[in-house]
């Protein structure tokens, strides 16, 4: 932490007063920090950058599931439409996905899935765009939500005039 804060002799500060200050004297952004183990006095592996360093900490020591413990991704767009008969909706699609204690997390099934579809419509020649392209074309879309909910990923649209 004090690399990050620009401190070179830790000792010769101290270290959750300075960040404290530079938090904008924020009590509850210091206890966060404390909570994720930020200012503690534990020696850390070092890993090549400052933020390989932060995020295998926090995967390995401190954000790491317990046993039994699972993720939950929760997805909600809101989205406006105006047709060309100046009729307006809203449509509100919603996600929920709880990931398996004995299996894949939610959010590596929900950017996994998606990826690994599309990479297999590719090679079997279903995609027939060059570049990147954006799902937003119903020949790339369509199938993968077919195989999205064959897999259980599962999305309930509401819509409202």
């Amino acid at each position: 932490m004090a690399m990050l804060i620009s401190q070179t002799d830790v000792r010769a500060i101290d270290l959750k007063s300075c960040v404290y200050e530079l938090l904008g004297r924020d009590l509850v952004k210091l206890s966060a920090l404390e909570k994720l183990g930020l200012l503690s006095e534990e020696n850390v592996a070092l890993k090549g950058t400052p933020l390989d360093t932060l995020v295998s900490h926090l995967q390995e020591k401190v954000l790491a599931f317990e046993k039994g413990e699972r993720d939950l991704v929760i997805l909600q767009h809101k989205i406006g439409i105006r047709w060309s008969d100046s009729q307006k909706e809203t449509r509100k699609i919603t996600l929920v996905e709880y990931g398996d204690p004995q299996g894949f997390s939610a959010m590596a099934r929900l950017t996994g899935l998606p990826a690994a579809i599309a990479g297999e419509m590719l090679l079997e020649g279903n995609i027939n765009r060059t570049g990147v392209v954006e799902p937003l074309y119903a020949e790339i879309y369509e199938p993968i939500l077919r195989k999205l909910n064959e897999a259980a990923i599962n999305f309930k649209v509401m819509s409202q005039s």
